[in-house]
């Protein structure tokens, strides 16, 4: 791929993040009063420089009061046993439902926590013997 072909991807890309992250801006502008939002308010542009995530993190800031049994709950998601026989999808969705939550609370699980807990899920179902031997092997560097 030539330079100028990887450049315009980064602008159809960027260009694409820019339209879903005003999508989703203005759903939220338009579900939540705005009293509860308007310190972020620009007083000449109003919310153009709000980003969504920065929207969705100042409401869970200040108004969404998340008490240590969620976090409990949301731990225990994570660490659900996984089910071989469901796609491994199902794995990633319980994984990443459970990273997001935590990280939207300002309780991120650190990678390495993340890393531990998936190797974990999978090979405690016993079917993955023989990778289990090949990571263990594996740099602390190349286990991600």
């Amino acid at each position: 791929m030539h330079r100028h072909q990887k450049w315009c991807l980064a602008i159809i890309s960027f260009r694409e993040y820019t339209l879903v992250d005003n999508a989703l801006k203005q759903l939220l502008l338009n579900a939540v009063e705005d009293k509860y939002y308007r310190v972020l308010r620009d007083s000449l542009i109003g919310y153009a420089n709000v980003t969504a995530r920065t929207l969705i993190k100042h409401l869970f800031t200040n108004y969404c009061d998340i008490v240590s049994t969620q976090l409990t709950a949301n731990d225990a998601q994570l660490c659900s046993a996984y089910n071989p026989n469901q796609p491994i999808e199902s794995l990633y969705e319980q994984i990443d439902s459970a990273v997001v939550f935590a990280a939207s609370v300002d309780n991120e699980y650190t990678s390495k926590q993340i890393v531990s807990i998936v190797y974990e899920l999978i090979f405690q179902v016993g079917v993955y013997a023989d990778d289990r031997k090949r990571w263990r092997k594996k740099s602390e560097a190349d286990q991600t």
